[in-house]
């Protein structure tokens, strides 16, 4: 659950992006996530209503609805955000 001390080495090291993440996972990645904000979104509010104007939860629940049902979440779509790198 971690450490007493300091940890001097890098919280990741060296990741690189598109060595480590296929464009299938970060799909899949957005669709299980967005499923998770989804029925958590009452106790998100929740949590947001101790310090903020509780609507943390149902504004993050409604923007990944948005992204699901307005970006196709294919491939081509998924490496747009990358096609600097993939070249």
């Amino acid at each position: 659950m971690g450490c007493t001390r300091q940890d001097p080495r890098t919280a990741l090291g060296y990741v690189n992006i598109m060595d480590t993440i296929s464009r299938d996972a970060i799909i899949e990645w957005i669709k299980n996530f967005s499923g998770a904000i989804a029925a958590q979104k009452e106790y998100l509010t929740q949590l947001d209503s101790a310090i903020g104007d509780a609507d943390h939860g149902i504004n993050m629940d409604r923007g990944f609805q948005a992204v699901l049902q307005s970006c196709p979440l294919q491939p081509a779509w998924i490496s747009a955000p990358f096609s600097n790198w993939l070249g």
